[in-house]
């Protein structure tokens, strides 16, 4: 499936009972950042680089090191599906993924393991991206612009942080997830003499 066949995926924060017993196991938080993804799945400028913007975020080593839970058919936690059934999410598989060292964690909901687990990330990032300091998250928010505009679709931006002035890029460059480009249609090439010297990509 082309990425501008994909509908954007639905990131909303789901409030969750505080007396969950694996909340209290794992010591997380009763308010959880979840992706719900739509058929076909991610687009895929989020799921190329869900694994890239994990290690942005958290480094290689401690990427490695985040725990991936599957829920297939809501056995493990179902207070979550509940949750997701109310926020009007499709009855879809859950993954659970966990970042031990800062205790954050994020939900992905989606129809096959491969899309779960790598929505998983990308909610994860999503949920990381929400608690960094403000000039980590325009730095992160400058190179991961795709991650960035589901971010603050949905508001998942660190409470001190305010939209900088103008464009992050220019409007040729970025990829809108909401509104993808349409291309253009193919010209014939310019005679040699007349062609300009391809600029570099910033």
């Amino acid at each position: 499936e082309e990425a501008a066949e994909r509908p954007a995926p639905t990131l909303t924060r789901l409030a969750l009972s505080d007396d969950m017993p694996f909340l209290a196991e794992r010591g997380l938080s009763p308010d959880v950042w979840t992706l719900i993804v739509h058929h076909p799945g991610l687009p895929l400028e989020l799921s190329m680089s869900a694994s890239g913007g994990l290690a942005e975020l958290l480094g290689e080593e401690a990427a490695r090191e985040v725990e991936f839970i599957h829920d297939a058919d809501w056995l493990i936690f179902p207070e979550i599906g509940e949750a997701v059934k109310a926020a009007g999410g499709e009855e879809h598989s859950l993954c659970v993924a966990i970042a031990p060292e800062s205790g954050i964690w994020a939900v992905a909901v989606a129809a096959k393991k491969k899309n779960r687990e790598t929505a998983a990330k990308a909610a994860l990032i999503c949920a990381l991206a929400a608690e960094v300091e403000a000039d980590v998250y325009d730095a992160f928010a400058a190179k991961w612009d795709a991650f960035a505009e589901l971010c603050e679709c949905a508001g998942a931006m660190p409470d001190l942080w305010s939209p900088p002035p103008g464009p992050r890029a220019p409007p040729a460059k970025r990829r809108r997830l909401l509104e993808p480009p349409t291309r253009a249609p193919p010209f014939p090439p310019a005679p040699l003499a007349t062609r300009m010297p391809r600029g570099s990509i910033a």
